[in-house]
């Protein structure tokens, strides 16, 4: 069957969806529809009216042109992949059609439709820590509930045989049902389907899984839930159990340093979460959702630039405009606070280069009191201590040191919902003395930090706030990531 060029290559197709298929783009893109998720190459979206949901490939590259001549396109082996892992058990969408449009035999376009699942809700938002003060958000007993749900679904295709290769937290889909939610897993383009049992070769899929948790704000004890839960289910003894936490605490650590590496090296390019060009003779970037205009509309009515700004362009509300000469680093270092959900200020915008030394930091209104206070007093002492020593070993094991302190730039929040709750409400208060350099010694960003302790209440207390180290061992901070017993 063809719909204007669409050949219907797998599955069955319907006349109701034809008007979807004729402008993709244009129906993707409607007042009424529901984006689930959106990349430079792809779109993911929900029709009301058509009980499926559309996933086009806005681009195709010349690798998938040509692999296209010889075999199935990306759309079609997802199709078979996912109807393959749905014979084998494995929850998962339906897939309805696969669709092809191509020019002289050459691929030029793909979809893919899956039926709709009404209700439900991807673990990247349910388990998400940035969503944790909304009112649907999942208590502490919920979230254990649903990742104890994940590893029994991953436990079981995996015993199907089936390797996933993108087990990431917006590729599991929470459903609720008469008897419990529901978890449908999707995305099966990169699956390997094998003809035995494959635990051990899962644990790849088990490393992506954690350290996508860890960076959506889970904490080592719920990653420690998910491990033991699916050693559980495949039946694994306890020496199997241990030598698989070491190996995915590894995996987890390495995942997060890469990715730590390519947030960096794309810090100050335009992307789907932020915006950055050229400004005159300066580099500009902030978040998506902040105006560029605006960005530069307020560091002309704070710091007195004359930044070519779009006419009329209103300043931020309350954003507070810090000098910096390194704002490009300090830029850096805030989208991997901001990405991977860790306590610190939200930094909106930078504006830096054009001169030596130039640069300014746009920041969110402070909130909150100083870490100062705390400090002083002797009932509070041993608290703030104990969560300064989390939050340092928190931002060191994402790459993250402290380049100085002083007074301001650490402090308390009076609410330890979302982000702030990792560390019992104690947060980077200033991010401009944040850097980020995962190949340094993290014993210089201890050192600063002892010292504006020892500065505020002596020598005594800023002994305290360092890692104990147990005899016989090097003097490094703590595995943050140490599993507690379930």
């Amino acid at each position: 069957m063809r719909v204007d060029g669409w050949s219907i290559v797998r599955g069955t197709f319907e006349d109701a969806w034809t008007p979807v298929l004729a402008d993709m783009e244009a129906a993707l893109s409607g007042p009424a529809t529901v984006r689930l998720r959106e990349g430079n190459t792809r779109v993911t979206a929900h029709v009301p009216g058509t009980g499926a949901v559309w996933k086009w490939w806005r681009r195709t590259g010349s690798r998938e042109v040509l692999r296209a001549l010889w075999g199935p396109s990306e759309a079609a082996r997802e199709f078979d992949r996912a109807a393959r892992a749905a014979g084998r058990g494995v929850p998962t969408a339906e897939p309805l059609f696969a669709a092809e449009r191509r020019v002289l035999g050459l691929l030029r376009g793909q979809a893919l439709a899956f039926r709709y699942l009404p209700d439900a809700v991807g673990l990247d938002r349910s388990l998400d820590l940035l969503h944790a003060g909304e009112p649907d958000a999942l208590t502490p007993v919920e979230r254990q509930r649903v990742l104890r749900l994940a590893a029994r679904t991953i436990a079981a295709m995996h015993q199907a045989g089936i390797l996933h290769g993108d087990l990431r937290l917006d590729n599991l889909i929470l459903q609720p049902g008469p008897d419990g939610p529901g978890l449908s897993v999707l995305d099966w383009n990169r699956a390997t389907f094998l003809s035995s049992p494959c635990e051990k070769e899962g644990l790849a899929d088990l490393c992506l899984l954690a350290a996508n948790l860890i960076m959506f704000g889970g904490s080592g004890a719920e990653m420690g839930d998910l491990l033991h839960a699916y050693c559980r289910s495949v039946g694994w003894t306890p020496r199997q159990e241990r030598s698989v936490r070491r190996e995915v605490i590894r995996g987890v650590r390495r995942r997060i340093r890469r990715y730590v590496e390519r947030m960096v090296r794309n810090a100050l390019r335009p992307g789907r979460r932020q915006a950055a060009c050229k400004s005159g003779g300066f580099v500009a970037a902030c978040e998506v959702g902040v105006p560029l205009e605006r960005l530069e509309a307020t560091v002309n009515a704070q710091a007195g630039l004359s930044l070519p700004a779009r006419r009329g362009a209103r300043p931020l509300e309350r954003a507070h405009v810090v000098a910096d000469p390194h704002a490009e680093d300090v830029w850096r270092a805030a989208r991997v606070a901001r990405t991977c959900r860790l306590p610190c200020r939200r930094v909106l915008g930078v504006v830096a280069g054009g001169r030596a030394g130039a640069g300014w930091v746009v920041m969110e209104p402070a909130s909150g009191r100083s870490l100062r206070e705390d400090l002083l007093s002797a009932g509070s002492r041993a608290g703030a201590l104990g969560d300064l020593r989390a939050l340092m070993r928190l931002i060191h094991a994402f790459g993250l040191r402290l380049r100085s302190c002083v007074d301001g730039d650490m402090g308390r929040v009076s609410t330890t919902g979302g982000v702030a709750r990792r560390s019992n409400g104690v947060i980077v208060a200033n991010p401009c003395t944040l850097r980020v350099a995962p190949e340094s010694d993290k014993r210089a960003s201890w050192s600063v930090l002892r010292d504006w302790v020892a500065s505020v209440c002596g020598g005594e207390a800023a002994d305290a706030l360092m890692p104990r180290v147990p005899a016989g061992r090097r003097a490094q901070p703590k595995n943050p990531f140490t599993l507690s017993a379930t």
